[in-house]
């Protein structure tokens, strides 16, 4: 299952999807080439200690 959360921080739209922070920077519709700048954060994972066998 996937969510998605939007909302807007200093003039940055931020989107919550499947547990990672996206930011758009610059949105397509911003200028007139079409480039748009994306932030993507995701969550670090360390792995699990395995117990000595």
């Amino acid at each position: 299952m996937m969510t998605m959360i939007n909302t807007t921080i200093a003039g940055k739209e931020l989107l919550w999807f499947n547990n990672t922070l996206v930011a758009i920077q610059l949105s397509s519709a911003d200028g007139e080439d079409g480039i748009c700048i994306i932030e993507h954060r995701q969550r670090r994972f360390r792995a699990a200690a395995r117990a000595p066998q």
